[in-house]
């Protein structure tokens, strides 16, 4: 009912330009600084209720300036489906649901990018909604007005999380490929979500399929099927080791190397390119390490680092180019469908695709979405307020 009333009182004076001047006169007087602009929510979809409340918390007192200066508004109000005009216990309850709702937009916006890898840090997201989620549903909820919807997204959240055996392994192999987190903070996440008891086993079983993914990739590589990235370790070592050497002692003799121990030699390196020495190596060597700062940005990270770590380097380079998220795919489709549409069906397949590029372009190089000016609105809309609507008075001729 809060939220019916907040959403009637905002649909009352986004009515007519008059009463949206009158509420800006009002936001005015109460010395709010925001540009932002009163917006009505789809009911069906969660992001835009987000949105609408988040801006009309800013003006609650507003609302309550507008009440005392509108006669109206009140008495309108009453006879629609609200049941009156927002009360201060409506707002204390909507700042709940709005500090609710926030943690969940941050993470659509998060996994819905699409410049920046996202499905490294999509286990992060999870493991916190997931963490909230059951204390939500405890009696140490701080929102408990809220029970029972809460208890509803606990159930659709077991639907489709509850069960590990259903996970897709990919989603912790893009954490443990993440320098910032590696196997240790994967595991966490997991205990974060399933407990301590079934994380044991899902662990172990994370641990063995990454293995298998491992030396499937240290075949490829070996057989020359990826491509090789020369080692700077190995190059400043060796430059480093030949400029220690002391000048006045002279230079040891080549060792002619028989054809027996070339073959031994070249024997010995197959196997252990069989056995996975090296690979297991190089493995090792990345999971001791420390992990790196939050504000490393990954995607370069292994960009420097693939010398050091050249089969992560490639599992990092197919593992992290995936998108979490289908919603650049299918934005992509309706952007398609608003440029060629049955008014403009005659363009030609081409030029289709350089607009939609360009678009695309634009707004990378802004890095953000493309958005209304919302000072423009607003003068629109005092412009819009001083027409006089009123019919012409014509004339008419005997």
């Amino acid at each position: 009912m809060s939220l019916t009333r907040v959403r009637e009182a905002i649909r009352y004076i986004r009515q007519s330009p008059a009463r949206l001047q009158r509420f800006k006169t009002c936001v005015e007087k109460e010395k709010i600084e925001s540009k932002a602009l009163l917006r009505l929510d789809v009911p069906t979809r969660w992001n835009s209720t987000y949105q609408m409340l988040e801006v009309a918390l800013r003006f609650e007192r507003a609302f309550e300036r507008y009440h005392e200066e509108d006669p109206c508004f009140e008495r309108d109000l009453l006879e629609g489906d609200g049941g009156g005009r927002p009360m201060d216990f409506d707002w204390v309850i909507l700042k709940g649901l709005v500090q609710m709702l926030q943690i969940f937009y941050r993470v659509t916006l998060t996994v819905s990018g699409t410049i920046s890898a996202t499905s490294n840090v999509y286990l992060h997201d999870i493991s916190e909604i997931a963490a909230l989620l059951n204390e939500w549903v405890s009696d140490r909820s701080p929102y408990p007005e809220f029970r029972e919807m809460v208890v509803k997204m606990k159930e659709k959240w077991d639907k489709y999380w509850g069960n590990p055996d259903k996970l897709n392994f990919l989603i912790f192999f893009a954490m443990i490929l993440d320098p910032r987190c590696k196997f240790g903070l994967a595991e966490f996440a997991l205990e974060e979500m399933f407990g301590e008891e079934k994380t044991k086993l899902i662990s172990r079983k994370m641990k063995d399929k990454f293995f298998e993914l491992f030396n499937e990739y240290s075949e490829r590589f070996n057989n020359g099927q990826l491509r090789r990235i020369p080692s700077e370790i190995s190059g400043s070592s060796s430059s480093h080791a030949s400029s220690m050497q002391p000048p006045s002692l002279p230079r040891a003799p080549v060792v002619d190397v028989t054809f027996g121990t070339r073959r031994i030699i070249e024997k010995y390196k197959q196997k252990k390119q069989i056995l996975g020495v090296e690979s297991k190596t190089e493995l090792d060597r990345y999971w001791d390490e420390d992990p790196e700062a939050d504000d490393v940005d990954v995607l370069k990270w292994w960009s420097v680092n693939s010398g050091r770590y050249p089969i992560l380097a490639s599992m990092s380079r197919e593992i992290l180019a995936i998108l979490i998220s289908t919603v650049a795919s299918e934005s992509t489709f309706s952007t398609g469908g608003r440029v060629l549409d049955e008014f403009r069906s005659s363009l030609a397949p081409s030029m289709v695709e350089g607009l939609i590029c360009l678009q695309d372009w634009i707004r990378l190089r802004k890095g953000k979405q493309v958005v209304d000016d919302l000072e423009e609105v607003e003068k629109l809309q005092e412009e819009f307020a001083k027409i006089d609507f009123a019919p012409p008075i014509i004339d008419i001729p005997n």
